[in-house]
């Protein structure tokens, strides 16, 4: 319950919460959830400013320069072309990566939800960080992300 309240004080919006009892030694534990985060945060990412490349499914770099990618809308045409077609003559599903995000100046979001980005799918701001932090939820890593606002 401490981290979906975390959650809800911090005003965490697209997150689904479904309860979800833990059954441990024949024993029922209460007061587990999942998170289901149903709205991704693509549009939030000034894409002509961050750093993207195009990758194989399984992350690896198949062209070592930077795309430049300068909407979410052309992001989403090309990584639908890479899929469907390869890259180039290389007959390889590919895909955009985004190895440095850049969010748009507005951003002030406590969580966002992303898809394609380089090591993890949900950013957190480093209030809520903190506040997850000194409450003392455990079973969560924080690891450092190559993402800013508006440089």
């Amino acid at each position: 319950d401490k981290l979906k309240t975390i959650f809800e004080e911090q005003g965490v919006a697209d997150v689904q919460y479904f309860r979800s009892d833990i059954i441990h030694k024949k024993r029922q534990i209460t007061g587990y959830w999942l998170m289901y985060p149903y709205e991704l945060s693509m549009h939030l990412i000034d894409y002509s400013k961050s750093e993207i490349y195009i990758t194989k499914v399984s992350g690896f770099k198949i062209d070592p320069d930077p795309m430049y990618i300068a909407s979410y809308d052309e992001y989403e045409i090309m990584n639908r072309e890479l899929a469907e077609k390869g890259y180039k003559d290389i007959k390889v599903r590919a895909k955009l990566t985004i190895e440095k995000a850049v969010l748009k100046e507005e951003v002030n979001q406590p969580l966002i939800n992303v898809t394609s980005y380089r090591g993890s799918r949900h950013l957190v701001s480093e209030e809520l960080k903190q506040k997850i932090e000194a409450t003392g939820c455990t079973g969560i890593e924080f690891k450092p992300s190559e993402i800013n606002n508006a440089e």
